[in-house]
């Protein structure tokens, strides 16, 4: 990154459009200055910005700020209160439980409930979270078993959990592993039902759903395949695919969610195959359905060097969820192709335009952050020496 003194970065703010960011400065020249402020010392301040589209890091002298924010602070002071329980966490993924009793300008103070009271400079806060009174919770313990329910009454070394099937429990910190709330909706017959991991594809063809910004997964098939996908932003996402030892290919996807139970998406699979060649699929897709019941219409084109198919390829895709731990998959491919046929009528060969298929189904057995696919997959040819089809597998772990 490209690095500033204070001075240069007053004498560019004119002149720059800035991306939007929580923190700000504000010169002893009224100059204001979005950023994001890494550190704060007795003599100095360190920060980032955007220059012209490029991140900026820069420091300066606190003698020529004015005045700072921090973006964090001033959420947290909108819904602030002292009675209220907080979850914090810190640029390092530690995570802070307990009451919040102060908020100042640049750190706050909270009690947690392990630790004591802490002092936490705003500048190594994450993000935060405020507890509600009725919120479900599902808790982790430590020996593997989980526990949910509304959290009734904290105590210096533990909690009482108010619990449909036990009654009340009582918890020790020293017990839980992990902590979250939960949409009540996602318990089915007393369990809790984790996200679909791996909703944003079917075995190989994609859904019109997105990764989150900052979500990624790795998938492996056949021990052969290995591809990641890396959430950019909400709607965009990028990838790769390395078959061993003949092909690598990129993956772009964009996909929005028109409506509730809506997703269009498109994106483009390219690289280099066996020759080597440059060829690809360019493709759209839309989702009906959630990310548990879903199915998936995608046409596409593919091209190889500077042809392209003169019709599309077909996909036609769909999931169900029938238990906390398992989906049905299957995943259909049309391919258009052109055969010779012998043709009466003129006494020679002719060219014949057709459709070659590939039917899938199969199971998806799945925790919060892996999957494993387990499908027959079956054409034509196939079938007449293998009815069942053909075994694929592959595994894909979340992160």
């Amino acid at each position: 990154m490209k690095k500033f003194t204070l001075f240069t970065i007053i004498s560019l703010v004119i002149i720059t459009n800035y991306a939007h960011s929580q923190d700000y400065m504000i010169s002893t020249s009224d100059k204001k200055i979005e950023c994001k402020i890494h550190k704060l010392t007795e003599d100095s301040i360190f920060f980032t910005m955007k220059v012209n589209g490029s991140s900026v890091e820069s420091s300066g002298p606190v003698s020529q700020v004015k005045d700072f924010g921090f973006g964090i602070i001033e959420n947290l002071k909108q819904n602030f209160d002292t009675a209220s329980f907080y979850t914090v966490i810190l640029n390092d993924k530690t995570k802070l439980y307990g009451q919040i009793v102060s908020v100042e300008k640049a750190k706050i103070t909270i009690n947690d409930v392990m630790l004591k009271k802490l002092t936490i400079n705003a500048f190594i806060i994450q993000s935060f979270e405020k507890e509600s009174e009725d919120a479900l919770y599902l808790i982790k313990l430590k020996n593997g078993s989980e526990i949910k329910g509304i959290i009734v009454e904290r105590r210096k070394n533990e909690i009482d959990v108010k619990t449909d099937n036990l009654g009340t429990v009582t918890i020790s910190y020293e017990d839980i592993k992990s902590k979250q709330v939960i949409d009540s909706s996602k318990v089915i017959d007393g369990e809790y039902w984790f996200d679909n991991p791996n909703n944003t594809r079917y075995l190989f063809a994609p859904s019109a759903m997105n990764l989150e910004k900052g979500e990624g997964y790795y998938q492996c098939a056949y021990f052969l395949g290995n591809s990641v996908n890396y959430g950019l932003t909400d709607n965009i996402s990028i990838g790769g695919i390395v078959i061993l030892p003949v092909a690598a290919l990129i993956t772009p996807k964009i996909g929005f969610q028109i409506a509730k139970k809506f997703h269009l998406g498109a994106g483009v699979i390219m690289g280099i195959l066996p020759g080597p060649s440059f060829a690809g699929i360019v493709y759209g897709v839309a989702t009906f359905g959630s990310k548990n019941n879903n199915i998936t219409f995608g046409p596409g084109y593919g091209f190889y060097e500077d042809q392209m198919t003169q019709r599309p390829i077909l996909t036609f895709n769909g999931m169900t969820r029938v238990s906390r731990k398992i989906s049905l998959v299957t995943e259909n491919w049309f391919l258009p192709f052109m055969e010779e046929v012998w043709n009466d009528n003129y006494n020679d060969y002719t060219m014949v335009p057709y459709y070659f298929w590939a039917i899938s189904y199969g199971v998806r057995i799945m925790n919060e952050k892996f999957s494993f696919d387990i499908s027959l997959v079956n054409t034509k040819e196939t079938f007449e020496i293998l009815p069942i089809g053909i075994p694929y597998i592959d595994f894909v772990y979340k992160f």
